[in-house]
């Protein structure tokens, strides 16, 4: 934690642990650590007022290998031996002064996965709202103590974690039920969701009976109709927390309150944020009116703060677990009268054909490495420009077919020597669904405001992919303002986002494809001729049909057999 001295701000150690008791006396040693130029290995990152100059450190870090000479604590390499660190950041965005900063240390060279970051950054996360949230007050530190036993625990599901989390604050709160809505967009209009239409949770709810059949509740503010309007949607709207004391005074006032039990006397609700996004909300109900204070509120808002991480990372494994699944079925399927088969299951003997096929084996061993070095935090590849690929067609060739494939032998590079036990961050969006301000949002993310209807602060694909891969369709739509954007992005991996003036870094390799007939928008006017240039640094055109017509029986085939998987009559063998 950062503290004046009369030499400048210093970093003072206000705790520590080790599981090895000599270990853990070395690091009883409480100092200071001085943030002048090569005194500390922090040094490279904050200068001696506490302030991040280099951009690496606005995210977390992970050093594969440590340094040497490089740490001030020298016992932690000489006497300890440690080897890999985790760091993770907290500072003010208005400045980048350095509130505090967790340092994860391990003895051997580690690798930690998506997974085991998450956890750290979110136990991180835990020990900043100790220093300037908690204080000593019993009833706050027992809730410290319930959610960090909740996060040392297993999760491989938003919904079990979610339940958790709800069955641990109604206990701690003394509600009488309660749930948990996530936040779902769909056809342009953002919803809370506790359970879909059979029925099966989604989000969590606790003692059902009094809260059955909770439908989708429609997010908005005022300009909602009175029928539409409850409380949990005003507080995702809004991203603030919110009282209703009595719900039969509330409900005779048409305000923010949807019923959903009579016996639920009052109610209150509490949005879990990540990244300035809503994610979900936390509504806690009781059968007494006048029953919740603003100290359950604050209560309540220390646990939404503290899970909020770990609910956006179990939610973008679903979601990339869910994507992967997809294009796993899309690439796995082979029909067994189909002998031409390539790579995943690219068909086909024609020249054409065979060329792509030579282009995916030479090329994604070299972007694979870039990726690689991503994963372990290598810092001499930092200044180099992002990779980019762009996939040519007609409509219809199957340039996405194409992309899966290349995408799914990326996957397999990095399970078998980054994270065997995860998937390689992968987003999709196609630029033609979007127009203007809407295109750069889904790209780069926006602030709260920046647009009529930016009701929250939320973060672009090229963001949430980070480390990863993003596949952009028909890059030939993105409007003037989105393509300065992008072309300044795959310099160096920094964007702003819409309506902010905060400059965010990513790594992704970014694939785009279009069918459009890019040199004319460029005679045209209406598309760069140097964002052309950097993405088409590495280019494959996948070919028509007419190019290939030796290889339609097979697609014939291979395509009738899964049309068969599917529609087959009940009493038929599947094709196997």
């Amino acid at each position: 934690m950062p503290e004046i001295t009369a030499t400048g701000v210093q970093l003072r150690v206000l705790a520590a642990y080790s599981k090895g008791q000599d270990a853990h006396q070395l690091y009883d040693d409480r100092e200071r650590l001085n943030l002048g130029a090569g005194e500390s290995f922090l040094g490279r990152y904050i200068d001696k007022n506490g302030v991040i100059v280099d951009d690496r450190l606005l995210q977390p870090i992970y050093i594969p290998k440590i340094p040497p000479g490089e740490l001030q604590k020298r016992y932690l390499v000489d006497e300890l031996g440690l080897r890999s660190l985790y760091v993770v950041p907290f500072y003010r965005d208005q400045d980048r002064k350095v509130l505090c900063i967790v340092n994860y240390f391990s003895r051997e060279i580690y690798h930690f996965n998506d997974f085991e970051k998450a956890m750290l950054e979110a136990h991180a996360d835990m020990a900043q709202q100790v220093m300037f949230s908690i204080g000593d007050e019993h009833l706050e530190g027992q809730v410290l103590g319930e959610i960090n036993d909740l996060l040392r625990e297993k999760f491989d599901a938003v919904q079990p974690f979610l339940n958790r989390v709800l069955s641990k604050t109604t206990e701690l709160i003394g509600a009488d039920t309660g749930s948990v809505a996530l936040v779902r967009e769909h056809d342009g209009v953002r919803w809370l969701v506790v359970e879909d239409t059979d029925g099966k949770l989604l989000g969590a709810k606790r003692k059902g009976w009094l809260k059955k059949n909770i439908p989708p509740i429609r997010i908005g503010g005022e300009e909602l109709p009175h029928s539409e309007r409850s409380l949990t949607g005003y507080v995702a709207h809004t991203a603030k927390s919110r009282i209703v004391n009595d719900t039969h005074a509330e409900r005779e006032k048409e305000h923010f309150y949807r019923e959903l039990s009579e016996e639920i006397r009052s109610e209150m609700a509490v949005p879990i944020v990540f990244d300035d996004r809503v994610l979900a909300v936390i509504c806690l109900d009781s059968l007494r009116p006048h029953y919740f204070t603003e100290e359950h509120v604050r209560i309540l808002l220390i646990v939404a703060q503290i899970v909020g991480r770990t609910l956006a990372s179990l939610s973008r494994i679903e979601e990339l677990t869910n994507e992967v699944v997809s294009l796993r079925h899309d690439v796995d399927y082979k029909d067994p009268k189909v002998s031409s088969y390539k790579l995943g299951n690219i068909i086909g003997n024609s020249p054409r054909e065979n060329e792509v096929v030579d282009f995916i084996q030479r090329v994604t061993p070299p972007l694979f490495n870039r990726i690689k070095y991503w994963s372990q935090g290598a810092l001499e590849e930092s200044q180099l420009g992002l990779p980019s690929l762009l996939i040519t067609g007609e409509t219809g060739s199957g340039k996405e077919f194409l992309f899966n494939n290349i995408y799914s032998r990326l996957n397999q590079m990095y399970q078998e020597s980054v994270a065997p036990r995860s998937e390689l961050p992968l987003r999709k969006t196609n630029i033609a669904a979007f127009s203007g301000e809407l295109t750069y949002s889904e790209l780069f993310g926006h602030k709260r405001g920046a647009y009529t209807g930016a009701q929250t602060d939320r973060r672009g694909i090229l963001e949430a992919a980070n480390g990863g891969v993003v596949f952009l369709d028909e890059r030939g739509d993105a409007d003037p303002k989105t393509q300065v954007q992008l072309l300044r992005f795959l310099d160096n991996g920094g964007f702003v986002r819409l309506g902010d003036d905060h400059t965010r870094y990513a790594r992704v390799l970014l694939v785009a494809a279009t069918n459009k007939d890019l040199q004319r928008l460029i005679r045209e006017g209406t598309f760069r001729e140097d964002l052309h240039y950097r993405l088409s640094e590495l280019m494959i055109t996948s070919p028509a049909l007419n190019e290939r017509r030796e290889d339609i029986p097979d697609l014939a085939v291979h395509f009738l057999g899964k049309l068969h998987r599917v529609y087959r009559r009940p009493e038929e063998e599947p094709r196997s």
